[in-house]
């Protein structure tokens, strides 16, 4: 029989080795998510309560699928991001934003393959809401490189990914937070 020291060793061991048994992005999302934890304390209805501390996470809802459209709300979409394009505009270089993508980590952004038909984009604007508006909660970072699907052809529509490394690591905020990748085979088709 185990002492209750060795079988808690044993727990920590075993929990241990199930992290480390997960794939990267069940850790990294695991990891995304605790920074969203949120402490909330209850009492029970008894004459000697004890608190009793319950754990929220405040990552966003998903949303059902777009019927008509709406605006989107401050914070509603953390993980979208624009890629953007230096063009001349009169002589002065402006941004020109033609692709989205999704902040998968505090590095990288998944994108679609074929917005590198507009050549190499030069930033990545965060935490954007309306490009006519300018906010507090933006930024542009640049791009450390793309790396496109090895099979993937401008002329058809297969292996349309590409994968985008940001120069610098990105601060989270409720305005800027990757999305997590599914990791299992089911998936709810209802929401996004």
């Amino acid at each position: 029989m185990l002492s209750p020291s060795s079988l808690f060793v044993l727990l920590v061991f075993a929990a241990g080795l199930q992290v480390q048994g997960q794939r990267i992005s069940q850790r990294k999302c695991a990891e995304f998510k605790e920074e969203t934890k949120l402490l909330s304390t209850g009492i029970a209805l008894t004459l000697d309560p004890d608190p009793i501390v319950f754990e929220s996470f405040n990552c966003t809802k998903s949303v059902d699928l777009i019927v008509g459209g709406e605006d989107a709300k401050p914070g509603e979409f953390p993980h979208q991001v624009l890629l953007g394009w230096k063009v001349d505009r009169n002589g002065t270089l402006v941004n020109d934003f033609k692709c989205g993508g999704s902040l998968i980590s505090e590095r990288f952004v998944l994108t679609a393959a074929h917005c590198l038909k507009y050549g190499v984009p030069q930033i990545v604007r965060l935490g954007e809401l309306d490009l006519t508006i300018e906010s507090d909660e933006e930024f542009d970072v640049g791009i450390e490189y793309i790396r496109r699907h090895p099979e993937h052809r401008f002329k058809f529509s297969y292996h349309d990914i590409a994968l985008v490394k940001l120069n610098q690591t990105i601060p989270f905020s409720h305005y800027v937070r990757p999305a997590c990748l599914w990791d299992t085979i089911e998936m709810n088709v209802t929401a996004v």
